[in-house]
């Protein structure tokens, strides 16, 4: 379980209730370790043709990489956006001992 990499995946939302109410929802269902958020922040983006801007609210999402499409799926079906961001990366490195609660928390045998 330690060398299988973990991921740090990026969503916004429109309200940090929301925010709080996805990251919740996704350590509950022990999909994720750790959800931070951060903000507002403001967005400039072109959608539909148009450039709009917004205040949002990042989600940062930290969980062991093998669970990255369950992650992304519950975070579609939990968010508002008809595209909400969904931007992955895999972490390099880190500490042997976050690495393994990172898997830990995600173990479904201990829910």
């Amino acid at each position: 379980m330690r060398n299988e990499p973990i991921a740090i995946g990026w969503s916004t939302t429109p309200s940090r209730q929301l925010a709080e109410d996805i990251g919740r929802s996704l350590v509950e269902q022990r999909l994720v370790a750790c959800a931070q958020i951060t903000g507002p922040v403001t967005s400039i983006y072109r959608w539909q043709g148009d450039i709009c801007q917004d205040e949002e609210y990042r989600l940062v999402l930290k969980f062991s990489a093998a669970r990255e499409k369950e992650v992304h799926a519950a975070l579609v079906a939990l968010h508002p956006y008809d595209t909400p961001q969904w931007i992955v990366t895999l972490a390099d490195s880190g500490s042997a001992d976050y690495v393994a609660w990172v898997h830990e928390s995600g173990r479904e045998d201990l829910a």
